[in-house]
């Protein structure tokens, strides 16, 4: 998938017959971008991503403390998944798991 101009090879779906293309690539020290650019994907386009949420949001990339600072600013004004209580009445474990 792309966003901006950039590939962004983690959210992705790869074929197993493409392991020993990506384990060469990964012995030899080849960047990662190039050896999927060589495998000539099918990238999903922005737009195609943007139905799921910002597109720039969802491949934001931490490499530096800056990174992590704007990723804790970002998260807090994510909306917090509602979860169910795990124990029901009288403090009986309602969860079978």
């Amino acid at each position: 998938m792309t966003v901006g101009d950039r590939l962004q090879p983690l959210p992705a779906r790869y074929d197993s017959a493409l392991l020993p293309a990506l384990e060469e690539a990964l012995a030899v020290g080849r960047p990662l971008r190039a050896t999927l650019e060589s495998l000539r994907p099918r990238l999903v386009a922005e737009a195609e991503l943007a139905r799921f949420g910002d597109p720039r949001r969802l491949c934001f990339n931490v490499n530096a403390r800056a990174d992590l600072e704007r990723a804790a600013r970002l998260q807090q004004d994510f909306p917090q998944p509602v979860t169910k209580p795990k124990h029901g009445r009288h403090g009986i474990d309602t969860d079978p798991a």
